[in-house]
């Protein structure tokens, strides 16, 4: 508004809005550990050490199509630069998330969000949104196995031939976004006795995910939808009886606010899921630990052998007051014991109804002491689409923080008794005890170089089980150029019943003929991740990430499910002992300079060490760190040079 009026100035046209980043990339690795590469074949693999040596190029391309729409395409495109997973020890019978890091499929993801909007705020108490769209499923590791006996060279991703995404609004106000991608057959390498086989782990695959939404008299109401496509070139028997061949979903979503000022607000997503493939792989399906449709005692699933589609449905429904001193949510979510929507989303299990209801007062005038405070309650409840109650909680709750901005959190809860449907991994119904739990934390100033925050969650049950986890998060902004962060973590676990083995027999009428053996499982965990980002300059900067994880479980006291709907066991004996000790330490650092604006050479040193011991349960921090210490590392090294072009 200071500037002077410019005139007489025509003729202006936008310059074509294209950019082009090729790149060339090369990757050696030095394969030194068994222990990472083989865990039980030992140092005659020849696959297992040596060096291996990667080269690739490609390049991506984004470009401004007519209005306001972008298209960004990739070909080949390579993800060296980004960091690694943190390591984890999974005892569930479901799949461990991973957050996305790679930036093609970060970039502009918003635009494919879907089931949320509209309110301020989403409470979900032991509810999370099965998603339809889950990028990491594109490159994922290959899916399949090699057949013959002998030692095994596995790629651990699929290669992406290429993707592409579009996004924009329409000048009537759509919001439409759209991404494809091409991942490459996979084979795996195989050597018995010195004669070499390959063999197809995974297939050629399309992905497919649209999304449309359109929002109304200033963002008061919304409507939108959403579809994915997965369609798979399947060739051998193998992966016939492994994946499924074509998978589609289609959701909607939007909200609605009630009141003129938007105090009072509803949202909500309802949607499908279709999945085709053999009678065999559909089979695994519904028996697989999402489903668990082979229940003996449950009435309202039963296994269909010579289907060769599964169809389900799911959805969520909330009403808020997102304003004022007074706060309410209250929600209500289903998902059909068929809805499969993990060959390109996520979710870890079905057959649930879920609903809470939600108050609470928060204070936003500051008084003597403190800035804000809150206190709040809910209820929860749960039960599968036979009518089991599954779950049941009570919920009691705290905020506050201080004038200095230092603040905290404390809530505490109490779980009735109820019925566990997946507890025996599709066995029969198994009784849950009442347990207590709590949740402290505390936070300080984030404004100060030195900040950072402490939580302590715990629980304990009637059934003899109890846990804790206590985490610490250290952050320092040592210079205006050099950031720390520390997060140390410690977890102690003690479960009377944790699932070991089923174990076929006939004897075993009252459970249906099937023993379903359980232990007591004590684990204790150890962790950490400590990060360095250094920018040196506006074009050069370094980051490293390191995380140390030791964790062990020791196992005592088998024992087997007495009878169905019951926390009653008698003594057993286990084919196998499955205490644990493992330890891994991961290394990644990222050299980055931007030698021309938009072109950029990465150095990449990924180090990863790994010791596994089996049957023995014992924790010992010393010990065990300065062991994986010891350890023969895998190292990676990789350079990869873009460089930015626009006309």
């Amino acid at each position: 508004s200071h500037w002077l009026p410019l005139t007489g100035i025509d003729g202006i046209q936008p310059p074509p809005r294209i950019e082009l980043r090729p790149y060339v990339a090369f990757t050696r690795k030095f394969l030194q550990s068994p222990q990472v590469a083989s865990f039980n074949q030992g140092r005659n693999d020849p696959f297992a050490f040596g060096r291996d040596y990667l080269g690739g190029a490609g390049a991506d391309a984004k470009i401004g199509l007519s209005g306001d729409f972008t298209l960004d395409v990739s070909v080949n495109p390579d993800f060296a630069q980004v960091e690694v997973d943190p390591a984890v020890v999974n005892l569930t019978a479901y799949e461990t998330f991973f957050a996305e890091k790679r930036p093609f499929f970060i970039e502009g993801s918003n635009i494919l969000a879907f089931g949320r909007g509209g309110a301020a705020s989403y409470i979900d108490l032991n509810w999370s949104d099965p998603s339809f769209f889950y990028s990491r499923r594109i490159g994922r590791a290959p899916q399949g196995n090699t057949t013959h006996d002998g030692f095994k060279d596995i790629p651990d991703r699929t290669t992406i031939l290429g993707a592409a995404k579009v996004s924009g609004k329409t000048q009537d106000g759509w919001s439409l976004a759209g991404l494809t991608a091409l991942t490459d057959r996979e084979y795996g390498r195989i050597d018995s006795a010195g004669t070499r086989f390959t063999e197809e782990i995974e297939p050629l695959t399309f992905y497919g995910v649209v999304r449309a939404q359109k929002q109304f008299m200033d963002s008061r109401h919304a409507v939108g939808a959403v579809a994915t496509f997965v369609e798979r070139g399947i060739r051998t028997a193998q992966l016939e009886d492994l994946l499924s061949r074509r998978a589609v979903s289609f959701g909607l979503d939007g909200w609605s606010f009630l009141d003129e000022e938007k105090e009072w607000v509803v949202t909500g997503w309802t949607g499908l899921t279709h999945v085709v493939g053999s009678e065999s792989q559909l089979r695994d399906l519904q028996e697989s630990p999402r489903h668990y449709f082979q229940k003996p005692d449950a009435h309202h699933v039963d296994v269909d052998s010579g289907t060769t589609t599964l169809t389900g449905w799911a959805g969520r429904i909330w009403m808020a007051k997102d304003k004022g001193n007074w706060r309410f949510n209250a929600a209500a979510g289903f998902i059909s014991p068929g809805f499969e929507s993990n060959d390109l989303g996520f979710h870890p299990f079905a057959d649930i109804v879920n609903m809470h209801i939600y108050t609470g007062y928060w204070w936003y005038e500051p008084d003597p002491l403190f800035r804000t405070k809150s206190v709040w309650t809910a209820y929860l409840r749960e039960h599968n689409f036979g009518g089991i109650k599954t779950g049941e909680t009570y919920h009691l709750g705290t905020e506050a923080q201080l004038l200095n901005y230092w603040g905290g959190w404390f809530l505490a809860g109490y779980n009735t008794e109820f019925f566990d449907d997946r507890r025996t991994r599709g066995g029969p119904l198994m009784k849950s005890l009442p347990s207590y739990f709590g949740y402290l934390g505390i936070y300080s100033d984030s404004r100060e170089d030195v900040n950072g925050s402490f939580s302590l969650l715990g629980d304990r049950g009637k059934s003899g089980g109890w846990d804790y986890t206590l985490t610490v998060t250290m952050n320092w902004r040592v210079t205006t150029t050099l950031n720390l962060s520390l997060g140390p973590s410690y977890e102690r676990h003690y479960v009377t019943a944790q699932f070991v083995d089923v174990v076929e027999d006939a004897a075993a009428i009252e459970t249906f003929g099937k023993r379903y053996l359980f232990a007591t499982l004590h684990q204790r965990t150890a962790s950490a991740n400590v990060r360095a980002n250094w920018t040196f300059t506006p074009a050069l900067s370094f980051q490293v990430y390191l995380q140390p994880y030791l964790t062990a479980g020791e196992y005592t006291g088998f024992k087997q499910l007495a009878r169905p709907s019951t926390f009653s066991f008698i003594p057993a004996s286990p084919a196998s002992d499955p205490t644990f000790n493992f330890k891994s330490l991961r290394i990644n650092t990222v050299l980055r300079w931007e030698y021309l604006p938009g072109s950029t050479l990465y150095v990449v040193w990924t180090n990863e060490k790994v010791n596994l011991e089996s049957q023995y349960g014992m924790f010992r921090l010393g010990r065990d760190f300065s062991q994986i210490l010891r350890a023969t590392p895998n190292n990676v090294f990789s350079l990869k040079l873009t460089y930015w072009w626009s006309p």
